[in-house]
């Protein structure tokens, strides 16, 4: 219905449009008309493509980008073609383009959209290079926006939020080019301005979701200390919901602004990610220990360790992407978050202990009946943390002990598994308890040589 009711518009404005030409008086105000046939344009598309129907919004889309920025699209489209690999540099792909022509303020918020939207269309159908140039052309339109500070304070908000929208895909963008820095540079930003617009009721769930994704790309890439820092600021923000829990019914929680009841969290969803949250801290933990370990061994012998040769290798984040603006009086470093940290015994019993009290947690929600993948997974780390932590005890029975418990973790849950179901899993956990038995006996036969 809204969507008749518009093309209902557009063909009015069609009609005015020709009468006035036919009564010489279409220059006077042609352009006027233009734009709100292009602002139409742009709410039918987006409404197409929320029924499922990229060809129509790619049509409506197009026809109000034509509106706003002549001859773009055809740039566009050659220089993207659909067979067309990924650039080494995307910039290069976009800078002939820039910088965007100015816009007035009436057509400001439709035209961002219009970029925007065609990047998120594109993206779809799987032309990535076209995707970024329209999600870059938005970008840039909005610095000169900004830059220009002429605009009404509402059309500053709404362009705003458009922009941080906009940054959700270009993080997307350079990460499916294989540019891992930028995409969680983008990505850093996207979640940094969300939470400056403020996080509360469900937006805190959605926002603390995408910061997991965020911390599991810096573990991967080595930089512990800004995953605890984001997982950190995760956790305060499900921290600040739960306290939020004043609502009679129990199922719920209200928004923390209380002006606003609309907006509700159940209590399931709020277990969920902080569950989800464990996993993360359980990860980082059972990470760091298990690297710590390795490096320890280099140093028992005397050698320089391959974690001190890659910390002095590795490339400092920007002080910009090293937790979050706003969180910093709330979300401290925890005392041992990277495994250059874990120097000594007890530095790495605190580390094992805190981990192993989380897995504990996450247990009660990940039950083995009904999260069978999640629960071995639990189960699998903390045996990891028992073979990670053998390695600093300098005691042979003692190790013989913790390999002994990592065996007795993971037996009987391999006996109680599905071979074929779980066979990929099933293999990995046969691996790790066979690592842990050959590593006992290279125990004892050192203890009988001695």
């Amino acid at each position: 219905e809204a969507r008749t009711l518009l093309d209902r518009i557009f063909n009015q404005f069609d009609a005015t449009s020709t009468i006035l030409k036919l009564e010489g008086k279409g220059k006077m105000i042609g352009k006027e008309v233009k734009w709100r046939q292009a602002s139409l344009k742009v709410r039918t598309g987006v409404i197409a493509w929320d029924c499922e129907e990229p060809h129509n919004a790619e049509t409506d889309l197009s026809e109000a980008l034509d509106c706003y920025f002549p001859d773009l699209r055809e740039k566009v489209d050659l220089m993207t073609p659909d067979e067309v690999e990924l650039a080494t540099s995307l910039e290069e792909d976009v800078a002939d383009l820039l910088p965007m022509p100015l816009l007035q303020e009436k057509e400001s918020v439709d035209a961002m959209k219009c970029l925007s939207m065609l990047g998120i269309l594109w993206a779809g159908r799987g032309n990535a290079r076209r995707s970024f140039v329209y999600l870059y052309c938005c970008k840039d339109l909005f610095s000169q926006f900004k830059e220009a500070a002429s605009f009404s304070r509402p059309t500053m908000k709404m362009l705003e939020d458009s922009y941080t929208h906009n940054l959700f895909f270009l993080a997307q963008a350079y990460g499916n080019n294989g540019d891992a820095a930028k995409s969680s540079m983008y990505c850093h930003e996207t979640l940094q301005r969300q939470l400056d617009a403020g996080i509360l009721g469900p937006a805190a769930i959605e926002w603390a979701r995408s910061s997991f994704g965020l911390a599991d790309f810096y573990m991967s890439m080595g930089y512990y200390n800004e995953c605890a820092l984001t997982l950190g600021a995760a956790d305060f923000a499900l921290g600040n919901l739960a306290k939020a829990k004043e609502d009679v019914n129990p199922s719920v929680f209200t928004k923390l602004d209380a002006r606003d009841y609309s907006m509700l969290v159940s209590a399931e969803t709020l277990e969920e990610s902080q569950a989800e949250l464990l996993q993360r801290w359980i990860r980082l933990d059972a990470s760091n220990l298990a690297i710590a370990s390795d490096a320890y061994k280099y140093t028992l012998a005397g050698l320089t360790s391959p974690l001190e040769e890659a910390t002095r290798e590795k490339i400092d984040l920007p002080l910009s992407q090293q937790g979050f603006r706003g969180f910093e009086k709330s979300v401290a470093l925890p005392p041992i978050s990277s495994p250059i940290d874990i120097r000594c015994m007890e530095d790495a019993k605190e580390v094992f202990l805190r981990a192993a009290a989380r897995i504990e947690k996450a247990k009660k929600y990940f039950l083995l009946d009904g999260f069978v993948t999640e629960h071995v997974a639990l189960c699998r780390e903390h045996g990891k943390l028992y073979y990670s932590f053998s390695a600093f005890d300098p005691d042979p029975k003692r190790k013989l002990a913790m390999l002994s418990r990592r065996g007795t973790f993971l037996e009987p849950l391999l006996k109680s598994m599905n071979k074929v179901a779980y066979e990929v899993l099933h293999k990995e956990m046969s691996y790790e308890i066979g690592e842990t038995y050959t590593t006992m006996l290279d125990i004892k036969i050192d203890q009988l040589k001695v």
